[in-house]
């Protein structure tokens, strides 16, 4: 918005104005949702995909599973971190399974 604005001291002068925690919070998460959709999509048109699944502990020694995926977009070859979230319990495969088949799930 800044850079479209006519007179570069409007600019400067919006560049002032403080956005509290909650603004903040919500513009960050409305561009979170808006690159998962659009992630999503690009998975979603490609012929084929794959998926690569890590579990790792973190340094508060909590396990995180991640998964990667590599998919086809308008002829490239890309790789993007397509979730991450933190494993409660005990990280068996079964655990890893049963938070991978949710979120896949809710890919649909």
């Amino acid at each position: 918005m800044v850079s479209i604005m006519p007179r570069e001291k409007y600019a400067n002068l919006l560049k002032t104005i403080p956005l509290s925690s909650d603004t903040v919070h919500r513009r960050i998460n409305l561009l979170a949702d808006d690159i998962k959709i659009q992630l999503i999509d690009r998975v979603k048109g490609s012929p084929y995909y794959a998926i690569q699944l890590d579990e790792s502990t973190d340094v508060a020694n909590v396990a995180q599973l991640l998964i990667f995926i590599r998919y086809r977009y308008e002829n490239d070859i890309c790789e993007d971190l397509f979730f991450c979230q933190g494993l409660e319990g005990r990280t068996t495969g079964e655990a890893i399974l049963m938070q991978l088949i949710p979120f896949l799930n809710s890919m649909t």
